[in-house]
Protein backbone atom coordinates (compact mmCIF):
# COMPACT_ATOMS: atom_id res chain seq x y z
CA UNK A 1 0.00 0.00 0.00
CA UNK A 2 3.10 2.26 0.91
CA UNK A 3 3.83 2.11 -3.22
CA UNK A 4 0.53 3.16 -3.91
CA UNK A 5 0.93 6.08 -2.23
CA UNK A 6 3.83 6.77 -4.33
CA UNK A 7 1.88 6.27 -7.20
CA UNK A 8 -1.25 8.74 -6.63
CA UNK A 9 1.53 11.12 -4.97
CA UNK A 10 3.60 11.29 -8.26
CA UNK A 11 0.24 11.38 -10.79
CA UNK A 12 -0.59 14.56 -8.72
CA UNK A 13 2.80 16.27 -8.16
CA UNK A 14 3.83 15.02 -11.69
CA UNK A 15 6.31 13.44 -9.80
CA UNK A 16 8.15 10.98 -11.95
CA UNK A 17 10.91 10.43 -9.17
CA UNK A 18 7.65 9.20 -7.04
CA UNK A 19 6.64 6.63 -10.04
CA UNK A 20 10.31 5.38 -10.19
CA UNK A 21 10.06 4.65 -6.40
CA UNK A 22 6.55 2.75 -6.52
CA UNK A 23 7.87 0.90 -9.76
CA UNK A 24 10.78 -0.37 -8.00
CA UNK A 25 8.96 -1.73 -5.18
CA UNK A 26 6.69 -3.60 -7.68
CA UNK A 27 9.42 -4.87 -9.08
CA UNK A 28 11.09 -6.21 -6.11
CA UNK A 29 7.46 -7.45 -4.51
CA UNK A 30 7.31 -9.55 -8.21
CA UNK A 31 11.41 -10.45 -8.78
CA UNK A 32 11.74 -13.93 -9.15
CA UNK A 33 12.39 -14.80 -5.62
CA UNK A 34 9.18 -13.75 -4.65
CA UNK A 35 6.89 -14.68 -7.71
CA UNK A 36 5.57 -17.80 -8.19
CA UNK A 37 5.17 -19.84 -11.26
CA UNK A 38 2.42 -22.14 -10.79
CA UNK A 39 -0.75 -22.82 -11.74
CA UNK A 40 -1.70 -20.69 -8.94
CA UNK A 41 0.70 -18.08 -10.01
CA UNK A 42 1.30 -14.31 -7.89
CA UNK A 43 3.70 -13.53 -5.19
CA UNK A 44 4.73 -15.22 -1.70
CA UNK A 45 3.52 -12.74 1.51
CA UNK A 46 7.02 -12.97 2.56
CA UNK A 47 10.93 -13.72 1.34
CA UNK A 48 13.82 -15.27 3.78
CA UNK A 49 14.99 -15.30 5.49
CA UNK A 50 11.25 -15.32 6.84
CA UNK A 51 10.68 -19.52 7.57
CA UNK A 52 7.38 -19.65 6.11
CA UNK A 53 6.14 -19.13 2.68
CA UNK A 54 2.71 -18.58 2.26
CA UNK A 55 1.37 -16.85 -0.61
CA UNK A 56 -1.60 -14.14 0.90
CA UNK A 57 -4.70 -13.00 -1.07
CA UNK A 58 -4.41 -9.81 0.36
CA UNK A 59 -0.84 -9.07 -0.80
CA UNK A 60 -1.62 -10.38 -4.44
CA UNK A 61 -4.89 -7.88 -4.49
CA UNK A 62 -2.15 -4.78 -3.20
CA UNK A 63 0.05 -6.02 -6.14
CA UNK A 64 -3.06 -6.47 -8.46
CA UNK A 65 -3.77 -2.74 -7.69
CA UNK A 66 -0.19 -1.52 -8.06
CA UNK A 67 0.36 -2.96 -11.15
CA UNK A 68 -2.71 -1.40 -12.62
CA UNK A 69 -2.21 1.98 -11.71
CA UNK A 70 1.48 1.47 -13.52
CA UNK A 71 0.22 0.11 -16.64
CA UNK A 72 2.10 -3.28 -15.95
CA UNK A 73 -0.12 -5.63 -17.10
CA UNK A 74 1.85 -8.80 -16.44
CA UNK A 75 2.25 -8.43 -13.03
CA UNK A 76 -1.34 -7.52 -12.62
CA UNK A 77 -2.41 -10.87 -14.47
CA UNK A 78 0.08 -13.37 -12.15
CA UNK A 79 -1.40 -11.12 -8.95
CA UNK A 80 -4.68 -11.13 -11.21
CA UNK A 81 -4.60 -15.30 -11.66
CA UNK A 82 -3.82 -16.08 -7.89
CA UNK A 83 -6.54 -13.56 -6.75
CA UNK A 84 -9.19 -15.06 -8.77
CA UNK A 85 -7.87 -18.74 -7.75
CA UNK A 86 -8.90 -18.00 -4.45
CA UNK A 87 -12.85 -17.59 -5.17
CA UNK A 88 -14.45 -20.68 -3.66
CA UNK A 89 -11.25 -22.49 -3.18
CA UNK A 90 -12.11 -23.10 0.64
CA UNK A 91 -14.67 -25.99 0.48
CA UNK A 92 -16.32 -24.34 3.70
CA UNK A 93 -16.20 -21.49 2.25
CA UNK A 94 -17.25 -21.80 -1.18
CA UNK A 95 -18.73 -17.87 -1.91
CA UNK A 96 -15.82 -16.09 -0.61
CA UNK A 97 -12.15 -15.59 -0.99
CA UNK A 98 -9.71 -18.06 0.54
CA UNK A 99 -7.00 -15.87 2.47
CA UNK A 100 -3.95 -17.75 0.66
CA UNK A 101 -1.97 -20.51 0.39
CA UNK A 102 -0.34 -22.82 3.13
CA UNK A 103 3.09 -22.26 3.98
CA UNK A 104 5.33 -25.44 4.43
CA UNK A 105 7.26 -24.80 1.13
CA UNK A 106 8.25 -22.20 -1.56
CA UNK A 107 5.36 -21.37 -3.55
CA UNK A 108 2.72 -23.41 -1.26
CA UNK A 109 0.04 -24.62 -3.03
CA UNK A 110 -1.94 -25.92 -0.12
CA UNK A 111 -5.47 -24.66 1.44
CA UNK A 112 -5.26 -23.90 4.53
CA UNK A 113 -8.91 -25.02 6.03
CA UNK A 114 -9.12 -21.84 8.77
CA UNK A 115 -11.85 -19.02 8.44
CA UNK A 116 -11.70 -17.25 5.39
CA UNK A 117 -11.17 -13.24 6.72
CA UNK A 118 -13.68 -10.58 5.53
CA UNK A 119 -10.59 -8.21 4.39
CA UNK A 120 -9.81 -10.75 1.47
CA UNK A 121 -13.53 -10.02 0.00
CA UNK A 122 -13.91 -6.30 0.63
CA UNK A 123 -10.28 -5.37 -0.42
CA UNK A 124 -10.85 -7.11 -3.37
CA UNK A 125 -13.98 -5.27 -4.11
CA UNK A 126 -12.06 -2.31 -3.70
CA UNK A 127 -9.25 -2.94 -6.04
CA UNK A 128 -10.86 -3.83 -8.23
CA UNK A 129 -8.22 -7.12 -8.30
CA UNK A 130 -10.96 -9.87 -9.84
CA UNK A 131 -13.15 -8.51 -11.84
CA UNK A 132 -14.78 -11.53 -13.02
CA UNK A 133 -16.33 -12.33 -9.46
Amino acid sequence: WAALAFVHFAAAAESPAHAAVAKDILAALTSDRAACKDDLRGVRGRLEPYPRNYRSTEHNIDVSALAKALGETDKWDDAHQFVRSMFARNTYYNESFSMGTGEADTCDPTEPLGPVPADCTYWNLLADADPDT
